[in-house]
């Protein structure tokens, strides 16, 4: 979409009209060509989705208050020349990658619980007979903006030698969980799909929107698999692109996101 069209905003969503504009904005950064290119001022957006200058402020805010766009005074407002990757690698702090590009990601924690698993549940990780599951759920969001939902299923006595609460469930859960667990390796599996009702209210999307998906499966030096569950992205918020060697010394695969909201 050029900057001359129209957009048009979905006035019976739940979406509130601030978000909706900040969201369309957000691809358009994702693949800005040239951070030298201004980009668009409030009258421009004010005339584009047809809403007032204040609903315009309110969109943009807290992306120039997050780092990713920049204004100078007389000049006009730019671009952040910033690509975010969150890399796949056996530390995964992914809070900490977000830092240090100076970004910083707010995490909620939805669930985290003890329960009784299903047959589904009880085939993807190893349990002990008549043992629980400890399930969390957290959303991860760049500038009040829904960056991906979290589904982690980790075998209850394990969760309980590691501590998890719901008050630290929001850090990194490989990093607790190597404090009581020798983690041997790791199986990621990415695909492509679409959000459906319950993610899209979760991630602010319509439930066809197309969203990125990594399942995971941790095992131990025994193969024991203590931890699987998925990361479901955003799909315009997200590249994932992996870096393998040709000399049979394969590097790490990194999971690409420009950090946009």
């Amino acid at each position: 979409m050029t900057k001359s069209e129209k957009s048009r905003l979905d006035q019976e969503s739940h979406v509130p009209l601030f978000m909706q504009i900040r969201l369309e904005l957000l691809s358009e950064i994702l693949n800005w060509p040239d951070p030298n290119k201004k980009f668009y001022g409030d009258n421009e957006l004010v005339e584009r989705f047809g809403v007032s200058r204040m609903t315009v402020r309110q969109a943009i805010s807290e992306i120039v208050s997050d780092g990713l766009l920049k204004r100078f005074s007389g000049q006009g407002t730019f671009v952040t020349d910033l690509v975010f990757v969150e890399r796949l690698d056996r530390n995964l702090d992914i809070a900490g990658q977000y830092a240090e590009v100076g970004v910083e990601q707010q995490v909620r924690v939805m669930t985290c619980e003890y329960r009784i698993p299903t047959d589904t549940e009880r085939d993807v990780i190893d349990l002990d007979e008549g043992e629980d599951v400890l399930s969390i759920i957290r959303i991860r969001s760049i500038a009040s903006t829904p960056l991906a939902v979290d589904e982690r299923l980790v075998a209850g006595n394990t969760g309980r030698r590691a501590g998890f609460t719901i008050a630290n469930a929001g850090n990194s859960i490989i990093e607790r969980l190597r404090t009581t667990s020798k983690l041997s390796d790791v199986r990621w599996m990415i695909s492509a799909g679409i959000a459906g009702n319950k993610l899209s209210t979760m991630l602010l999307l319509k439930p066809v929107d197309a969203v990125l998906e990594r399942r995971m499966t941790y095992r131990t030096a025994d193969h024991q698999r203590i931890l699987c569950g998925r990361t479901i992205h955003r799909a315009d918020m997200v590249r994932y692109g992996f870096d393998l060697s040709i000399d049979q010394n394969s590097q790490t695969p990194r999971e690409m996101v420009r950090a946009t909201t």
